[in-house]
């Protein structure tokens, strides 16, 4: 935004924010929600990260990797239960049905055999539940610091996500301004080559 001549000021409550010169409205809007109106032709770019394009399995097509982060998506589970990480880790179900809790609800179903996990929704917080209130969890994992410090390990990675600008798929880019933006986003991308969250699933859920 500050590569477009926007500014943002410390506290600022706005979500919606002018750009006269360039004819530009930005908004600021939760991750989550993002990849639906882009889908839907409401925004024409954004900002996006691949855990969420995928958990929605909506139509985007993908521009710059941006490389700001790098998140992975994974089977956590308490790192006393070995029978569960020994067995996954072998590639074969778990011998009980599992319960699993994640905000990842279409994810988990994707990569978890059908029949053998109890998969419920959460908003937050899911290392709270394992061990607890659930057996296990799906999540996203960056440092792994609030794994370790809720005695949680990792079964199994099931993505590796970056996060990237995208365009509606019905968007052809021939607005004066998309050059400018497009400049600006990749002079503020950590590395504009990154293939972190490229894998074949990603692009043929975003494509």
């Amino acid at each position: 935004m500050r590569q477009l001549g926007i500014t943002v000021t410390p506290g600022d409550r706005r979500y919606v924010f002018r750009q006269p010169d360039l004819g530009l409205e930005v908004f600021a809007l939760k991750i989550p929600d993002i990849p639906q109106v882009v889908a839907e032709g409401l925004v024409d770019l954004a900002v996006v990260s691949d855990e969420w394009l995928l958990e929605r399995a909506v139509t985007c097509v993908p521009l710059i990797p941006l490389c700001w982060y790098h998140v992975r998506i994974c089977l956590l589970a308490p790192s006393r239960v070995t029978d569960l990480r020994t067995s996954a880790m072998q590639g074969v179900a778990p011998p009980e049905r599992v319960s699993v809790i994640t905000p990842y609800v279409r994810l988990a179903r994707t990569y978890l055999p059908e029949g053998r996990y109890q998969i419920r929704h959460v908003s937050g917080s899911a290392e709270a539940y394992p061990g607890r209130l659930a057996d296990v969890a799906v999540d996203c994992v960056e440092t792994g610091t609030t794994l370790e410090r809720n005695g949680l390990a990792i079964v199994r990675t099931l993505v590796q996500a970056d996060v990237r600008l995208v365009r509606a798929p019905t968007y052809d880019l021939s607005r004066p301004a998309d050059a400018r933006i497009l400049a600006a986003v990749a002079g503020e991308a950590a590395n504009v080559g990154c293939l972190y969250g490229a894998s074949g699933t990603l692009q043929a859920a975003v494509t």
